[in-house]
């Protein structure tokens, strides 16, 4: 009846009474609602729900963190890479595009998060060694750098290390 209303936070209410929590969260989204919404999600974290879905609805709404949360809990880790990226959460970013095996952009944002050795790291399994010499110098790690340059036949850079 509220449902049909389009008296959502009422109809949530009553079907968290009922401890129909997946209908109740539905409805707390369509209200707008979302704190209650990711307060239920989070109380009931074996329900079967869209995460994925909810996940973008956060995003749309500019709840960037919560988004890359609930986009975790979907296992969807490069979604949430670009949640935390768009937060300004760079090693969170980064760790879900490792996840991911997206190594680029888990390297690039670990170089924001001046977390040089695991830029380094990244940019090995993508064969991209002249950028991982380069964030093992920064990292002070001399002896990778010239490694990964002379992987990458940079012989000129190899020489000055």
């Amino acid at each position: 009846m509220f449902q049909r209303a389009k008296q959502f936070t009422k109809a949530a209410e009553l079907f968290s009474q009922a401890k129909l929590f997946d209908r109740a969260i539905d409805m707390y989204f369509q209200a707008g609602n979302f704190d209650n919404a990711i307060q239920l999600i989070n109380e009931y974290p074996s329900l079967p729900l869209d995460l994925d879905r909810y996940a973008s609805l956060l995003g749309e709404e500019g709840l960037m963190i919560e988004s890359a949360q609930l986009y975790e809990r979907a296992e969807w880790y490069e979604d949430a890479g670009y949640q935390y990226q768009l937060a300004g959460e760079s090693i969170k970013a980064a760790e879900n595009f490792e996840k991911a095996e997206i190594y680029t952009l888990a390297g690039e944002c670990y170089l924001d998060s001046e977390r040089y050795t695991e830029a380094g790291e990244m940019f090995i399994k993508t064969k991209r060694f002249r950028l991982a010499a380069e964030a093992f110098l920064k990292a002070d790690d001399k002896e990778k750098a010239l490694a990964n340059y002379i992987e990458a036949k940079d012989f000129l850079d190899a020489s000055v290390v």
